[in-house]
This record gives structure tokens, sequence and C-alpha cells, in this order.
């Protein structure tokens, strides 16, 4: 009697220490200040942190999207402790990958599980990498859903042991911060109105006990006017702040969400069809190669198991997997359909990382459906799922080099030598080269003719840009800061 909590217990840190294991690989290869590949999408972040000023840095530097929430806690982190701009982005960075990984796992029992989870998370798919870097904010978005959900299925959880709603101060609180967390998250990516749509689906679905098998409704509790109030306060506060933080935006992007044409779209879908066939024939290495064969066959087992527990008597007539499995195959589903149909991605040839919420949402899925498997199926499943999993991870091989090299904030240390100085260089190594030092280097990127505005307000002043314009001056104030420096430098590559 005694010899399972003693194996429980066991579990749980053999289960921690993996944990641990994948998250001090993931920061040592990808974070801001370890990271090998940093450019000036990155450096961003960075330069926003230690130079942050609001509300025109509500979004992230010459967009009217992405909201820069990395940036503004790293900034706060910077005014109360020594941490230098790029240390404090990579602190923040990982506090999101970390909650986000922690609400996600709340939703298995299966230790194995949580560490597919965390593989994927932590050390995802090399396409996907931007997951966890902190160029672009996928970290924090996904975070935020992921506590909202942790939230949610907590209240769920409660309800269903005492067979009664939460009630008191602590569902109040509980409902304000689901509601803050999905309004960041819309504010973060405009994406994730879809997310939150589905988010508010899956929770009425569980509240007014509907069986999407029979399509009846057999509990209707009344709408509490507590519960009313405890979202739509949040929601309002939300709404009103994200049309402020858009019209503070440095600038506006025309055609953002402008819709695919026929053509357009079917481009798309020819072109990741063209790129699942080239990865499959081993075009693009190896390792991906085998990693999308795992998926086929992981798929293709999944199927058959759901299948034969529909049809076969001697099995459970039907799997019952959690409610989260449907809000996670519904965003996978949507999100998918949202971006074949965007033209922005087709404007900038169909790039795998916005797929990033995708990518993510088909594992959960999938984890959340097996979660559900019993006996011998789970157990071979689970098996299969650990190896495609690992072979994801093995396709970013720095994450387990022995001998690493320096990282690129190591590879800058030269250039504060140089300081008080300007750079003027390319886009993607301009504001990389400050992000070593923003408080004594200044940069901006030049034109594509080498021409960079002596008066950055003449930028304010030129009329609209067309659709999808190809300038690349993120920031007016750091071109006058990088032209006033006593040292100016014309960096070339």
């Amino acid at each position: 009697m005694q010899l399972q909590p003693q194996r429980n217990r066991y579990q749980s840190l053999l289960t921690a220490s993996v944990c641990t294991l994948i998250v001090i690989l993931s920061i040592l290869s990808f974070s801001a200040y370890y990271q090998r590949d940093l450019n000036s999408d990155h450096a961003i972040q960075i330069l926003m942190a230690y130079d942050l000023r609001l509300p025109q840095d509500l979004y992230y530097w010459g967009q009217d999207r992405l909201g820069s929430l990395i940036a503004i806690l790293a900034h706060g982190l910077i005014q109360i402790t020594p941490l230098s701009p790029v240390v404090a982005v990579s602190v923040v960075q990982y506090l999101f990958l970390i909650a986000g990984f922690i609400a996600f796992s709340s939703l298995f029992q299966s230790s194995l599980l949580k560490i597919i989870l965390g593989v994927v998370w932590l050390l995802p798919l090399s396409p996907f990498g931007e997951l966890i870097q902190s160029a672009h904010p996928y970290a924090p978005q996904l975070a935020l859903i992921g506590i909202a959900v942790a939230l949610a299925n907590q209240l769920m959880q409660i309800e269903h042991l005492r067979k009664e709603p939460v009630s008191g101060w602590r569902r109040i609180w509980t409902l304000s911060a689901i509601s803050t967390c999905l309004m960041l998250s819309i504010w973060i990516s405009d994406l994730s109105i879809l997310i939150c749509f589905l988010f508010i689906i899956t929770v009425l679905f569980h509240r007014y006990q509907f069986d999407i098998f029979s399509l009846s409704v057999w509990r209707k509790p009344r709408p509490n006017r507590a519960d009313m109030l405890a979202v739509a306060v949040p929601f309002v506060a939300g709404l009103l702040f994200i049309i402020f933080a858009k019209s503070q935006a440095m600038r506006r992007v025309e055609g953002y969400s402008s819709l695919n044409s026929p053509d357009e779209f079917f481009q798309v879908v020819s072109t990741l069809f063209n790129a699942a066939v080239e990865t499959l024939t081993f075009r693009h290495g190896i390792l991906l190669g085998l990693h999308l064969i795992l998926a086929i066959a992981l798929f293709t087992a999944i199927a058959f198991t759901v299948y034969r527990s529909l049809v076969n008597s001697q099995l459970p007539a039907r799997l019952y997997p959690s409610p989260w499995f449907y809000f996670a195959i519904g965003s996978a589903g949507l999100s998918m359909a949202a971006l074949l149909s965007l033209n922005w991605v087709h404007h900038n040839s169909v790039k795998l990382r916005y797929f990033t919420a995708v990518y993510f949402f088909c594992w959960l899925s999938i984890l959340l459906l097996v979660q559900s498997f019993q006996g011998k199926t789970f157990r071979r499943i689970s098996a299969l799922l650990l190896c495609t999993a690992l072979v994801s991870s093995f396709t970013t091989p720095q994450a387990f080099a022995l001998a690493r090299s320096p990282s690129t904030i190591a590879q800058l240390q030269p250039f504060r030598a140089l300081a008080p100085a300007g750079f003027i260089g390319d886009y993607w190594s301009s504001y990389l080269l400050c992000s070593v030092d923003p408080a004594n280097l200044n940069c901006t990127p030049h034109e594509r003719n080498w021409k960079t505005p002596c008066n950055p307000q003449e930028v304010s002043q030129t009329p609209s840009e067309p659709p999808f314009s190809s300038s690349r001056l993120r920031c007016l104030r750091c071109t006058k800061n990088a032209l006033s420096a006593p040292n100016i430098y014309v960096v070339k590559g």
C-alpha cells in the first residue's frame, strides 16, 4: 500500500528533472543572450526594452501589430535590477515559456505526455523555432492562452468534483484573470481572435453540458451576473486598450489583413504541398524527412485506433477526450484556414514560421487525444509520439552540441570599444550591432539605394506607403540618434 505513493513521488521527481533539463537546453540554445543566429528582428526587442517610449511603443517598432509585452516587462525589469537589456529580454522570454509549459502540462496526467509536451514546446521542429525565440511574440501569445486554459480547466475540474459551480470571489477573480489573459493575447497577435473565439465556445459547451454526439443540452444553468461582469470588464478594457494602441502605432501597414484571390490561395496550398513532398524525399535533410514519415505513421495509427474504437463492440463504444482536445484541434484548423487565406502570407513567400500556432495546436490536440487511450494502445502510440518529438528536437542540433560556438552577443562585444557611435548598415545587421550596448551605440538601416534621410522627420512627412512597402526603417528616433553620434560607421554585410 505504501509503495504506490513512493513510486509516484519518484515518478514526479524524474519528470521534473527531465523537464528541467529540457528547459536548460532550450535556454542555452534559444534565449536572446545565448542564441547563435540573432538578427535585427530579435535585436529590436532588446533595443525596445532599453529605450521604451509609451504609448508609441505598445507595438513592435514600425508596425501596428505584435504587442510588445516582452519589451515592456523587460524594460520594467531593467529599472529595478542591474540586468542588461539582452539578459532582461531573455529572462522575460523564458518566464513566459516556462509559464506556458506549466499551464498546458496541467491538462495531462501522464508524465510521459508532459515530457513530450516539453520537448515540442521548448525544443520545437526547426522551421518553427520562432516559437521560443524573441523576434516574434509566439511564446507570450500562446502562453497567455495556456494560462487561460489552465484556469478554466481548474474551474471545470472543481465543478465536476463538487457537482456544483464554484462561487465567491475565487470564481470572480479567476474569470477576470481568464478574460485578461485572452485580451492580452489578442493584443500580442490578431490571430488570437480566432483562438479566443474557440475558447469561449469550448467553455460554453462545458457549462451547458452540450453532448456533441446526441446534439442535446441536458443542463441549463442560469447566467450569473457576477460572472458576466467579471468577464466583461477586462474584455471592454482590453478592447479599448487595443484600439488605443493601434491608434498610436508608428506606422500603419496597409493590406495586412487583405485576403488572397482564389489563384493566390491555391498558390499557397501548392507551395506547402511542394514543401511537404520535398521534405518527404529528404531534400531538406534526413531528420526533417524522417520526422514527416513518423508524423504520417503517427496520424495513421491514431486514425486507426479511433476508427476501431467506434466500430468494434468489444472496445469502449466511444473515446472521451478532454474538451480541450476540441479546442486545440479547432484552433489548429481555424488558424490554418485563416493563414491560407491571408494575402500577407502569400506576399511573404509562405514562410513556415507563420504556421507556428498551427504546429503547436496540432501537437496539443494529438497529446490530448492520446491521453484518452488505454493499455497497450496508449503505450505504443506514446512511444511513437516520443520518437517523433525527439526527432523533431534533433532538427535543431545546436541544442545538443557538446562544443558550442560563441553566441551572437559574445561575438559583438568588440563593437563596444567603438562607443559612442552610430552604425548604418543592412537591415539584418544594423539594429543587431547596437543590441550589445544600447546605451552607447545607435543604429539605423540604409535604404536599398544606400540613402538615409538626414532629417528623420522627412520620413513621416512622405506620402503613405503602398501596401507591403519594402522599407526596413523601424524606428525614426533611432535614425536621428545614429546620425547625431560623434562617430558614424557604415557597415557592410
